[in-house]
């Protein structure tokens, strides 16, 4: 933005040494001044408010950020192993890109608070069982307040509907990307494939 702060009305040649200077002149420069501090102040206000930091968490609102090079840029991480999902569980969008459980029983995941702006997201779930059991996860998907969207498997004989079976073993791992670019109306799943410590 262009600044307001208007330098070249000063009249930096006054007071005139020597001479006995009107006060007038004193006044025209201190209003100069004063104006261009309230103009200061006000720009300085808005950089503090709209600018991004490199000392604390940004929230860009929705803005474009163009013609960018990402470098060693990571994506949040929700872990919730620290309780293993036993009932029925939201997944939420706004959570980060990577989510983790352990499943205890078989649940429904109800994927959901995708971004309202109609732009693409996605975010990628790593599920494993309990050591007990194989358990069946179905995927839901809604949008907006609770609206069911649709959704779309590609086709990987792991699935059986919505729903996939995760093996028993604790070091087996499941990852299922989600994405959709219209909100949630319509959610793709992507079976990324079964995962073994080795």
């Amino acid at each position: 933005m262009a600044s307001n702060i208007i330098s070249s009305t000063i009249d930096d040649a006054y007071p005139v040494a020597g001479v006995d200077n009107d006060s007038q002149g004193f006044r025209d420069n201190f209003n100069v001044i004063k104006t261009n501090f309230a103009s200061a102040k006000t720009e300085i206000e808005s950089l503090q408010t709209n600018s991004a930091a490199t000392n604390n968490a940004n929230n860009f609102l929705g803005n474009d950020i163009r013609n960018a090079n990402l470098y060693q840029i990571t994506h949040k991480h929700a872990d919730s192993r620290a309780s293993e999902w036993e009932t029925n569980q939201d997944v939420s969008w706004t959570q980060g890109a990577y989510k983790r459980g352990k499943v205890g029983a078989a649940i429904n995941l109800s994927i959901k608070d995708w971004p309202t702006n109609t732009e693409y997201a996605e975010m990628v779930i790593q599920l494993y069982g309990d050591g007990t059991a194989t358990r069946d996860v179905t995927f839901i998907s809604t949008y907006g307040s609770g609206i069911a969207g649709t959704l779309f498997t590609d086709g990987n004989a792991a699935w059986t509907g919505a729903r996939i079976t995760l093996p028993t073993t604790t070091t087996t791992s499941v990852l299922i990307k989600a994405f959709t670019y219209d909100g949630g109306t319509n959610t793709f799943l992507e079976f990324m494939g079964t995962f073994v410590a080795v």
